[in-house]
């Protein structure tokens, strides 16, 4: 069983509620509030599936693009200092500024075992 459900390119929490005996979540990583809830993580699932489905039908109704949690690029300020070193670190290595960033990053998650 994984921490998160996941569909369509969307993550989605779970969680028991004890005071209602139910079971809930909402999709991650989105500005909008989208939630859902059932009495079993089987049931769960499905009422993830069907929130994410729900969520992109109402957007294409009502003409808003849907929000994407990951697009798989990211924008970072880090200096004119640490871009030149980390250029000039990734010539030395025969790699790309990307691949460096992506392999620092791995590492420290990594570490971080997450």
């Amino acid at each position: 069983m994984s921490n998160y459900f996941n569909y369509k390119g969307y993550s989605g929490s779970y969680r028991a509620s004890l005071d209602d005996d139910c079971m809930q979540g909402h999709i991650l990583y989105i500005e909008d509030l989208i939630t859902y809830e059932a009495t079993s993580y089987s049931l769960l699932e499905s009422s993830f599936r069907k929130a994410v489905d729900d969520y992109l039908q109402h957007c294409e109704e009502i003409g808003k693009q849907a929000e994407k949690p990951y697009s798989g690029s990211i924008n970072i300020q880090i200096g004119t200092h640490l871009h030149r070193l980390a250029a000039e670190y990734a010539n030395i290595k025969n790699i790309s500024l990307n691949e460096l960033v992506r392999s620092a990053l791995e590492k420290e998650i990594k570490l971080a075992q997450v």
